[in-house]
């Protein structure tokens, strides 16, 4: 049995939704943000997880596909209040 070619493998099958979630889920993943440490629009993503600056060179972990979760802002407010 032959191997399909590489691109074949990393197509998502199954349905519209799933398809159009996964195109989400790459596009937040490949932009850029800002930067926490400089304020630069300059945060990419290296690895699952793990966020660098173009600008300042700070390396920092976050959520998988977005440098900030949603997570991570309630637990800085709880922070900044007490």
């Amino acid at each position: 049995m032959t191997r399909p070619p590489r691109s074949k493998l990393r197509t998502t099958r199954y349905g519209s939704k799933i398809r159009k979630r996964v195109e989400f889920i790459l596009q937040k993943s490949k932009r850029t943000y800002k930067c926490p440490y400089c304020g630069a629009q300059a945060v990419r993503r290296l690895r699952l997880g793990v966020w660098s600056c173009k600008k300042c060179g700070k390396v920092f972990t976050g959520g998988a596909w977005e440098p900030f979760t949603a997570v991570a802002r309630g637990a800085e407010l709880a922070r900044e209040t007490s």
